[in-house]
């Protein structure tokens, strides 16, 4: 089958299960006259075969392969240098093997390299740091490999990177401002590393983001806003040495609310008549508690939602007397009534309550207990 461009045979594993077997014919006869081949997928096929026979057999006979995927295929290492002969090789996935190798440095030479997914192969030693240069390189996984060690980095601008997965992997050292220079990054993954420093501000330029795992380091420092990331679904940041918020638009739309919520409006209900108090009158508004405030319906009557009463059934307990006192009705034309706080705000010359007791009647010392 000469002409034949794509082969894939893989196989899902489960423990138990029969697998897959590459025995006779061997891999070197099953490819030795596809010559035409661009992909090759072998996943979860037990080939039980020494690094100098698979990389032998690919390199010889598919000098047009594009995709090489052998993961999980019980391969040994090390990595064999004739692979360097397949200078079309733009994705290269080599997972779930035992490699015991060091990354070999010529995967940076490859001109159109995509991706490279290396976890969980028993990696070691430093990682070239030549190989996050390739300009064409867009993911990155070398996850579960304990032993390899490396530190990022400065990224050029532009990057084409979208997936960086180091998890449980030696790296080490800060992460470089330049990581915002990775406009496509959407997914960063460093989990149970040995990464330090503070989390740079330019991570806030990563519009593309959508799920965040620094946790387990040494980070410290204050967390960045995240205010571009628009579409960003999950961050893991714990285990770490942080120490608050770096508040922008971002974090005060994002993580403030979270975090800072009940609290915000416990304390806000204990203060705003306060402030209100003293402010308002320099503004020439008049501030009453809405226990005295009774409205009756007009025309324009904003009217309680069914979340609204499922809400106020369930704070009962708490604010059982103060709703029940509150009408939860506002007049639309001034439109100073906070509902949240159950505070009344109108502005004096404001007629729309003539039908009931005139709110700038009303005393400005607190309702009595």
């Amino acid at each position: 089958m000469t002409t034949l461009v794509t082969l894939d045979l893989s196989t899902l594993y489960f423990p138990g299960a029969p697998s897959l077997k590459l025995e006779n014919p061997n891999l070197l006869k099953l490819v030795q006259n596809l010559t035409g081949l661009k992909t090759l997928i072998l996943d979860g096929v037990n080939m039980s075969a020494q690094a100098s026979q698979w990389c032998e057999a690919i390199s010889s006979s598919l000098p047009n392969l594009r995709v090489l995927s052998l993961s999980n295929c019980n391969l040994s290492g090390p990595i064999d240098s004739s692979l360097q002969k397949l200078q079309f090789l733009s994705d290269i996935r080599l997972g779930k093997n035992n490699l015991s190798a060091l990354v070999p440095e010529f995967f940076a030479d490859f001109p159109n390299l995509r991706s490279l997914l290396l976890c969980f192969s028993n990696l070691y030693g430093n990682f070239p740091e030549k190989i996050f240069e390739v300009s064409t390189l867009e993911a990155l996984d070398l996850s579960g490999n304990s032993y390899l060690q490396g530190v990022l980095p400065q990224f050029p601008p532009n990057g084409s990177l979208h997936t960086l997965v180091l998890g449980n992997t030696n790296f080490s050292g800060t992460l470089p401002d330049s990581v915002g220079n990775l406009k496509m990054l959407s997914r960063i993954e460093l989990p149970d590393c040995n990464f330090n420093g503070t989390i740079p501000n330019t991570m806030a330029k990563l519009t593309q983001l959508v799920h965040l795992d620094l946790s387990s380091n040494s980070f410290t420092g204050t967390i960045p806003s995240f205010q571009a990331s628009k579409n960003i679904k999950y961050i893991d940041l714990s285990h770490n040495a942080l120490t608050g918020l770096g508040f922008g638009i971002g974090a005060g739309v994002i993580i403030g609310p979270l975090m800072f919520w009940k609290q915000g409006s416990k304390w806000c209900n204990k203060h705003i008549e306060r402030f209100a108090k003293m402010i308002l009158p320099s503004l020439g508004f008049i501030f009453a508690w809405c226990d005295y405030v009774k409205v009756e319906p007009t025309g324009n009557i904003e009217e309680e939602t069914q979340d609204d009463k499922e809400d106020s059934d369930e704070d009962e307990d708490e604010d059982t007397r103060e709703d029940k006192a509150f009408s939860r009705r506002y007049c639309v034309f001034c439109s100073k009534l906070d509902i949240h706080v159950k505070k009344g705000i109108h502005n004096p010359k404001c007629n729309c309550h003539h039908d009931s007791p005139s709110i700038s009647s009303l005393s400005l010392s607190p309702p009595p207990s």
